[in-house]
């Protein structure tokens, strides 16, 4: 009689085809995957990259490569350091920027302004009122402001290097006083908001046109 042969396979590693794993081989399999997404991470994508990835989503392809354009033109555009010692504060939260300017010495108003995608406020405080537009009529730049007097609205002598907010017909100023380096900062972040949130969206129409 025949006697069996004993298995010499162990038992971790017989039957391959059940999905388990031993504990090395946890090991050795997250390695390598790790390998593998250090790899993919290197890796530089072309826009006729992503628009192949994303027609797997069924976005369409001309909305793909107008964002890719869009982000070039964003990396052309350097973002102005904040200097350490400014008192303006900044609050970006999704598609909400918020940009508060206290007052200079021997001053007592405050100036907010917040934009979102198609629409802006600035608003002077206290005793001040309200200013409503649409940011994509904005343009912002530092520039040399003189202010309107008298009842004929005839310009100043003065002349004070601001940051200009223009709308339209208006002109505003805003940083009058401050540093040159607090105005081109300024300058600079708000033009990167415009960039990418300038029109309207579908979460927040433009309500100014209402």
């Amino acid at each position: 009689m025949e006697k069996s042969r004993p298995n010499l396979i162990p038992e971790s590693l017989d039957a391959r085809t059940d999905d388990k794993f031993t504990h090395d081989e946890l090991i050795a399999l997250l390695k390598r995957a790790t390998s593998l997404q250090d790899r993919a991470n290197e890796r530089v994508y072309t826009t006729e990259d992503i628009v192949a990835a994303a027609s797997e989503l069924d976005i369409d392809p001309d909305v793909v490569r107008d964002a890719a354009a869009d982000l070039l033109r964003r990396r052309e555009r350097d973002i102005v350091p904040m200097p350490f010692d400014t008192r303006i504060q900044i609050a970006a939260e999704g598609e909400h920027l918020r940009i508060i300017v206290p007052p200079l010495r021997f001053r007592i108003r405050t100036t907010v302004l917040e934009l979102w995608p198609g629409r802006g406020r600035l608003t002077r405080r206290p005793w001040g009122t309200a200013e409503e537009f649409r940011t994509q009529d904005l343009t912002v730049r530092v520039g040399v402001f003189r202010p309107l007097v008298g009842r004929d609205n005839r310009s100043s002598n003065t002349e004070s290097p601001a940051l200009l907010l223009e709308y339209g017909t208006r002109t505003t100023s805003l940083l009058a006083g401050y540093s040159d380096g607090e105005q081109r900062w300024l300058e600079s972040v708000i033009n990167d908001f415009l960039s990418t949130n300038g029109a309207p969206s579908l979460e927040h129409p433009d309500e100014s046109a209402a």
